[in-house]
């Protein structure tokens, strides 16, 4: 990104970055804030993955079920 994020919406494109690149620890931080602005459910989706990935497994599956709490899709199961 050329410029600072600032929005949730910015923060949830800059973690997806970030997972694209292997940066997963600065792609979990990028996914928190994104929460932090707007819990959403495909973030939270998003931050469980990544959490998984990085071994953070009880974790992961908070967020999983925060995801599931918002909307039942499939992909958070």
């Amino acid at each position: 990104m050329n410029y600072e994020p600032i929005t949730a919406e910015d923060f949830s494109l800059l973690a997806t970055e970030k997972f694209k690149n292997g940066d997963y620890q600065g792609a979990i931080v990028a996914a928190e804030k994104s929460i932090g602005l707007k819990e959403d459910w495909h973030t939270l989706r998003i931050l469980g993955g990544l959490l998984s990935r990085t071994n953070r497994f009880t974790e992961a599956i908070d967020a999983f079920r925060k995801s599931l709490a918002i909307k039942e899709d499939w992909n958070s199961y």
